[in-house]
C-alpha cells in the first residue's frame, strides 16, 4: 500500500511522542501508524468530494524517524514547527502532504481530517477545510467519513485521466466522471 515506509512504530514509540507533546491522537491515527508509518502511496491516493474537492497525496509523513533516502522530517517535527508560528494549528496534527504542499491534518479534539490551503494569506480558520469526520482503516484503502473515500486502486482512472466523485451514502448505479484537468 505504501512504498518508502520508514521504520515501523511500536505503541511504546507513539505513547512516548503523545506524552512528549502532551496530546493524544485518535485510536484510528494510531493503528493507522502502527501498520504504516509513513510512505508514499504505491498507487495513487485520489480524495473525492461531492463539493468538488479533490486532493491526491504525495506523501505520509512518518511520525517518528526519518526517512532514510527521502528529505523530509517527520509529522512529530511539523506539527512542533506549525504549532509554534501558528498558534490555530495546536489542535492540528500534520500527518500528510497534497502535491501542493498543503498539510493534511487530523484534529486531536474532534478527530476529523482537514487539509490546510497554505496559499490564502495569512493562517486562520478560512484556511482549513474539513474533509472528514475520522481515519478509518478497512482492507487495502482508507476511508474518511460518510462523503469522502481514498482509493489506492483508481489505476484505470488515472490511466483515462479522469477523476470520480462518489456519493458515499446513497447507492448510484455509476459514479459521477469528471475530467481531471491538465
Amino acid at each position: 500500500m505504501f512504498e518508502k515506509m520508514s521504520k515501523a512504530l511500536t505503541r511504546e514509540d507513539i505513547k512516548e511522542i503523545e506524552v512528549n507533546l502532551g496530546l493524544a491522537f485518535p485510536g484510528d491515527f494510531v493503528e493507522h501508524y502502527l501498520s504504516y508509518n509513513g510512505g508514499i502511496p504505491a498507487k495513487p491516493f485520489f480524495y473525492c468530494e461531492e463539493e468538488d474537492m479533490e486532493t491526491e497525496i504525495q506523501v505520509f509523513l512518518p511520525l517518528k524517524y526519518r526517512y532514510c533516502d527521502i528529505p523530509i522530517g517527520t509529522a512529530e517535527e511539523k506539527y512542533l514547527l506549525f504549532k509554534g508560528k501558528f498558534p490555530l494549528m495546536a489542535t492540528y496534527f500534520p500527518f500528510a502532504n497534497d502535491y501542493g504542499a498543503n498539510p493534511i491534518c487530523v484534529n486531536l479534539e474532534d478527530g476529523g481530517v482537514y487539509i490546510v490551503y497554505m496559499d490564502l494569506g495569512e493562517l486562520e480558520d478560512r484556511c482549513l477545510r474539513r474533509m472528514a469526520g475520522s481515519l478509518i482503516r478497512r482492507g487495502h484503502c482508507l476511508s474518511w467519513g460518510m462523503r469522502l473515500r481514498v482509493y489506492a486502486s483508481l489505476s484505470l482512472w488515472k490511466s483515462e485521466g479522469r477523476l470520480c466523485s462518489l456519493n458515499a451514502g446513497k447507492k448510484k448505479a455509476m459514479p459521477t466522471i469528471k475530467q481531471r484537468s491538465a
